[in-house]
């Protein structure tokens, strides 16, 4: 057949890239009628006579014989590029044909009309016609399967792709199968609307409205690259709007899956498959294609909803040569800057207003999307998705710089009822109010794929059960953080809210979360009711809701049944590593009795009392018995051991504390060396009780490199940094342990050290208040607060800090800091003296603080020699402590450092 059609139709003698341009020629006079149709040819045969007179041939065959001409298009496509499927009711002015007739029966379907036919398949509206449901589906047929058996293949891989794709936003596929005759078929979802941009048109939607339409398809376009399935032919007329505004993206048909199984041929037996306007430059050249395809070609559908126009006219007028060398060759312009005559009165404005809104950020994104890079283009659907989210909420892209100026102009529209002020230079102060408090404190918009775990209600009936209601609430949380670009809220946060009465979106704002995960707990002998649900913030809709009736052996699938479910419905992928598994806290035999010690020797440990601590310890020992090789378990006696040593114990007893933790942290180690929890635990253990600072460096980059979602260890390694006079770094580490636990006041309060340490004293203000604001008896906060104002060189509110601070070391220190720039000597030595009387073995630290402010250099540098004979943790400050660095020229500065084993820096601003 091959030697005849080409022997008929003149094809022999074409090149291989006249064969792609034939095949593109012929998906673009799909929808032409016979007039229009001529008049296009004859223009093209003057540019470009050989492939016209081939065409004109390949259109007889059509008007004579449908089968030949079916053939002869499936010849060019394997020659060249492969027709993409027509899109339903968009295949052009004259009626459709077929083979088949209204009511005849395909499978179990009875046809009642032809909806649209071309390429190689053909929809009709149908119904089910034995009675097993009353429902009209849009019937897809191959037609091209009459004449070649093996499509088949293809049409079988379309239904099983659209088989896993169930969104909202996508039509779904109801069945599918093949009829007696052999003919397959996929029964959809029929979508009874118009193309996206022919709605969007037709109501003359403002541009806003628009971007809110395109924010769902990218919504659905990012469920399905989640799924490993890209669309490859988005386009307008693949995305339907319906009368009630919903939007379905169809016709998955073309898409390939990214990582294609063995034996999978299609692609290399059919070729590519594209529509050419929408295609992206990767897909048009035939390289490798992934995520980032589809959001080119989802820029094209932004260009052409702003403007009215598509950033490429590819037509046979236009274009003589190949596609390749236009998208070569030609630059996009900006979109603001080549509207349609008719684009202002189509979006209900004028051409100037709809350029003027154009302008700046929906340039930035549009084009950004438009990359010809793939690199250059956004990662994913979802980040271009949040772009546009950012853009409607009048806040900073991500796509561009964010000067100053911009930010107070964002600032500005999102704010505008509260601002009452002409000059832009008081809206720039108001805006570096907003925005600190947005992004610095590290408390910035929710992002999509973000959730806190509540803990589930004990709905046991005995409160002695609350450890395991708290335990699966808490090993869901751990379970969740192994995912690839998913916030999850850690512990202390998200407890916060256990029998709290706060509706979800007073919670999800105040933990900076997207979504909530909550529900209950029932254990009664040796069975066990889970019910989960995932809660939207932003409305307070379910999104997923399940109930599980299981027995207790079965705890552990039982978790990974619902950390899947939630991790499905948001999107999220595991660590990319080999070690993720490592980080579970379940026991390598699977022994359900040592997971259970463990619970609860973590629920007394939470309680924060020594004697909580040391019942802690029992539970914990307990574990190991039933499973010397639970690595966890050695991990968390270790850090309880360590905290024993620190807070409750002194001299000799501390030290042997000690030992117990350096020897259960040696041994989770040896067990599992990729275990996070254990670096971590050494870590800690090092640097408190030997003051090795690089030892510890190395152990906190190991468990941030196994756990980068880790607050716990975030913080502890830019509290590290901070000590060696990496305060920007520790400032950047900080705010992204915050992001994982926002109510976690002591972070605020670490926060605060660091960029008083760097003198933004402002942000430094910020962050202690909120730390005030979280827990307002906790001791030293109100001493930072003292500090900032001391800085300031503002005695009566420094004093005033100082008066609020809790009774104890931390207040006595803070009197004798503020006393000394009142004024008043007397005071101030009266301070000082209380504090050396009553504090003295266990501050030197902050003694030294206060000579340094008296500008008593000696006095200064023996107290610091007590805080290193001391261990006083009070060292770690140093690098970053405004009093003592006054002293940093001072040659006792540089070999105090090299004593405390801290690096020697002597032109650290102050």
């Amino acid at each position: 057949m091959d030697e005849l059609l080409a022997s008929s139709l003149s094809l022999k003698d074409l090149s291989a890239s006249e064969f792609s341009r034939l095949s593109l020629l012929l998906d673009e006079s799909i929808g032409m009628v016979p007039t229009e149709r001529h008049a296009w040819l004859a223009a093209l045969e003057s540019e470009e006579p050989r492939l016209g007179v081939v065409l004109r041939e390949i259109f007889a065959l059509q008007s004579g014989d449908q089968g030949r001409f079916l053939e002869t298009r499936e010849f060019v496509a394997r020659h060249g590029v492969a027709l993409v499927e027509a899109d339903p009711g968009l295949l052009g002015k004259e009626e459709p044909t077929s083979a088949l007739v209204p009511g005849e029966r395909v499978g179990p379907y009875e046809l009642e009309r032809l909806l649209g036919s071309g390429g190689m398949a053909e929809v009709w509206l149908a119904k089910r016609a034995d009675g097993a449901f009353k429902r009209e589906v849009a019937l897809k047929l191959p037609m091209v399967s009459r004449l070649r058996k093996d499509l088949e293949e293809r049409f079988i891989r379309e239904r099983d792709i659209l088989a896993s794709l169930e969104h909202p936003n996508i039509a779904r596929l109801y069945d599918g199968g093949v009829d007696a005759q052999g003919l397959p078929y996929l029964a959809m979802e029929y979508v009874s609307g118009a193309a996206l941009t022919t709605w969007c048109d037709a109501k003359r939607l403002g541009v806003a409205e628009r971007l809110r339409l395109l924010h769902r398809v990218l919504g659905a376009v990012q469920y399905a690259h989640d799924r490993r399935v890209i669309h490859r032919d988005l386009k307008p007329s693949n995305i339907l709007v319906n009368e009630a505004g919903e939007v379905r993206l169809l016709d998955f048909g073309v898409a390939k899956l990214l990582e294609e199984t063995e034996g999978a041929q299609l692609t290399r037996r059919y070729g590519r498959a594209l529509t050419p306007d929408y295609a992206s430059p990767e897909q048009v050249k035939g390289g490798l294609l992934d995520a980032r395809s589809d959001v080119y070609s989802v820029g094209v559908l932004l260009y052409e909803l702003l403007t009215g126009k598509r950033p490429y006219e590819l037509n046979a007028g236009a274009w003589v040569g190949s596609i390749e060398h236009a998208l070569d060759t030609v630059e996009v312009r900006r979109p603001s800057t080549r509207l349609e005559e008719r684009a202002g009165l189509d979006r209900g404005t004028t051409q100037e207003r709809l350029a003027h809104e154009l302008r700046g950020d929906l340039d930035v994104i549009t084009l950004k999307a438009l990359a010809k890079e793939p690199s250059e283009r956004y990662a994913s659907a979802a980040a271009m998705a949040e772009d546009i989210d950012r853009y409607l909420g009048h806040r900073p892209i991500r796509a561009r710089p964010a000067p100053l100026l911009y930010r107070a102009k964002k600032f500005a529209r999102r704010n505008r009822p509260m601002i009452g002020v002409s000059s832009l230079a008081g809206v720039v102060v108001l805006a570096i109010g907003g925005y600190e408090l947005e992004h610095r404190l590290g408390i910035p918009t929710p992002p999509p794929q973000s959730i806190a775990v509540l803990p589930l209600t004990n709905e046991s009936g005995e409160a002695s059960e609350q450890y395991f209601s708290d335990g699966i609430s808490e090993d869901l949380i751990m379970a969740l953080a192994q995912f690839r670009q998913l916030k999850v809220i850690g512990r202390s946060s998200a407890f916060k809210f256990r029998d709290s009465k706060e509706d979800s979106r007073s919670i999800g704002a105040k933990l900076g979360v997207a979504h909530l995960l909550e529900g209950s707990v029932r254990k009664s002998g040796n069975m066990m009711r889970v019910s989960a649900a995932l809660i939207d913030t932003a409305d307070g809709s379910t999104q997923w809701s399940e109930r599980y009736d299981r027995p207790y052996q079965e705890l552990f699938a039982l978790q990974d049944e619902i950390t899947r479910a939630v991790a499905g419905a948001l999107k999220a992928k595991l660590l990319p590593d080999d070690h993720a598994a490592e980080q579970s806290d379940r026991p390598p035999s699977g022994s359900l009795e040592a997971y259970n010690a463990l619970l609860q020797g973590r629920f007394y440990i939470l309680r924060g009392t020594e004697a909580d601590f040391r019942k802690g310890l029992d539970y914990y020992t307990q574990a190991i018995e039933l499973d010397p090789h639970y690595a966890l378990a050695w991990s968390w006696l270790s850090g309880v051991w360590g905290t024993l040593g620190e807070e409750f114990l002194e001299g000799a007893r501390a030290q042997e504390a000690y030992a117990k933790a350096r020897a259960a942290a040696d041994r989770a180690l040896a067990l599992a060396p990729d275990l996070a929890a254990a670096h971590l635990a050494r870590g800690e253990l090092i640097r408190i009780a030997d003051f090795d600072w690089r030892g510890a460096e190395v152990e906190y980059r190991r468990a941030l490199e196994l756990a980068p979602n880790d607050g716990r260890t975030q913080f502890s390694f830019g509290n590290l940094l901070a000590s060696f006079g990496e305060a920007e770094t520790a400032i950047r580490l900080t705010r992204q342990a915050i992001a994982t636990d926002p109510l976690r006041a002591g972070w605020y309060n670490g926060l605060a050290t660091y960029l008083l340490g760097v003198n933004r004293l402002d942000e430094a203000e910020q962050a202690v208040r909120k730390a005030i604001e979280l827990q307002p008896t906790t001791p030293s906060f109100r001493q930072t607060l003292a500090i900032i104002e001391i800085q300031r060189r503002d005695a009566q509110a420094a004093l005033a800090a100082a008066q609020q601070e809790i009774p104890g070391p931390w207040q006595d220190q803070a009197l004798a800091l503020a006393r000394q720039i009142g004024g008043d000597r007397g005071a101030a030595d009266a301070a000082l003296q209380t504090l050396i009387e009553k504090d003295a073995s266990i501050e030197p630290y902050q003694i030294a603080q206060v000579y340094a402010l008296r500008n008593d250099a000696t006095a200064t540098f023996e107290w610091l020699d007590r805080a290193l004979s001391n261990r006083d943790a009070g060292i770690v400050y140093l690098l970053y402590d405004p009093f003592i660095l006054r002293y940093r020229n001072d040659p006792r500065f540089a070999a105090f450092c090299r004593k405390a084993g801290l690096p020697v820096r002597q032109e650290v601003s102050s």
